[in-house]
């Protein structure tokens, strides 16, 4: 993905395909997230933003 396309999707805000993660607190903390997005058949985490 291009940097361009990540500060189009941070100041987009959150959507159901697109969650923010401050830091990454634990691996099941993670894993849930991914969980949700494989039972939503894709989506984007970025990690470092507020």
């Amino acid at each position: 993905m291009k940097e361009i396309d990540i500060i189009q999707q941070i100041k987009s805000g959150e959507v159901s395909k697109v969650q923010f993660k401050e830091r990454l607190l634990d691996s099941y903390d993670i894993g849930c997230e991914l969980v949700a997005f494989s039972n939503a058949r894709g989506g984007t985490l970025v990690v470092g933003v507020k």
